[in-house]
């Protein structure tokens, strides 16, 4: 059952969905199962999520470095799917002890805009822009965010993965343990797919860099 404070917030997707047009994706989750946080959505084809869908990596992190105490939302942020990239906000929803429960979430497709800012600067002088690095993947299931959270972090190291050390490995675990990956059910088994070890190496990496 949804946390009841959670539940609050299910007529405001709709309702910031219709104020915000078929360019802005909302998105409630329920932090009581991480695995299928996604509780109610509004324009989920922008991102290819659906009810039933998982806690992003962004959430994963926030709530295991409870960065949420000392804030009420994050705002602003890049987030993106394989083929789109997002303006991002979230307002972290917490109950009367203030623990997080619930995120509600508003995702906006920024690719009209750049296209429009594209059209512009054809005529305009040229400019240097920095771009900050996404910080959220807006993927459907466990499976492809733990995929895209190992991809991140083992490409920080520029080692192929078969070529990593034991050290290198236990770095790719520790940065994963930091964001908030093992809260989701699987992603021992993911994450040893993906570095070539065995889940127990998995566990004994994780025990020796908490």
């Amino acid at each position: 059952m949804p946390h009841k404070k959670v539940l609050e917030y299910i007529p405001m997707v709709k309702f910031l969905a219709h104020i915000l047009g078929e360019h802005c994706e909302i998105v409630l989750h329920d932090l009581q199962n991480k695995d299928s946080s996604i509780l109610a959505i509004e324009n989920g084809y922008l991102s290819g999520r659906s009810v039933g869908g998982a806690a992003t990596d962004f959430i994963l992190q926030t709530v295991h470095t409870e960065s949420y105490k000392n804030r009420d939302f994050e705002s602003r942020y890049i987030a993106k799917t394989y083929n789109k990239t997002f303006l991002s906000s979230s307002y972290f929803i917490k109950d009367d002890k203030g623990e997080i429960v619930g995120t509600l979430c508003v995702n906006i497709d920024s690719m009209p805009f750049q296209n429009a800012v594209e059209l512009l600067n054809q005529f305009l002088p040229k400019q240097s822009s920095g771009r900050n690095e996404p910080v959220e993947q807006l993927l459907g299931d466990t499976k492809e965010i733990v995929q895209a959270m190992v991809e991140q972090v083992a490409g920080q190291l520029r080692v192929p993965r078969e070529r990593m050390s034991v050290q290198e490995k236990m770095a790719v675990v520790k940065e994963l343990s930091e964001r908030g990956a093992f809260q989701l059910r699987g992603a021992t088994g993911e994450i040893s797919n993906a570095l070539g070890v065995s889940e127990p190496t998995v566990y004994r990496y994780l025990n020796k860099v908490r």
